[in-house]
């Protein structure tokens, strides 16, 4: 990455979970691939969030079930003890 001109970052877009940035920077072509280029400017990038103690986002999944039932304890021992009694009724047939 060359010093001049020096890198500038703006921001994309303010999500729900993370603030979106789009860093530009000068690569000599010449001196540096502009892909291994890209990659170190990531990596420091990605280490300058770290050392300022800024968590990088982790997916986020939200699951939504249609039918929702209520399982007990009580139910689930039933319900595994009837598919135990079933395994073991094939077993001996």
């Amino acid at each position: 990455m060359e010093a001049e001109p020096s890198p500038s970052f703006l921001v994309e877009e303010l999500a729900a979970s993370t603030v979106n940035l789009i860093a530009y920077f000068w690569v000599n072509s010449r001196r540096t691939n502009f892909l291994e280029a890209t990659a170190q400017v990531t990596h420091t990038i990605k280490e300058a969030l770290e050392a300022a103690s800024i968590e990088m986002p982790t997916e986020i999944y939200t699951l939504v079930f249609r039918h929702q039932h209520s399982l007990t304890s009580e139910a689930v021992q039933a319900n595994g003890a009837q598919i135990n009694n079933a395994s073991a009724q094939k077993a001996s047939a």
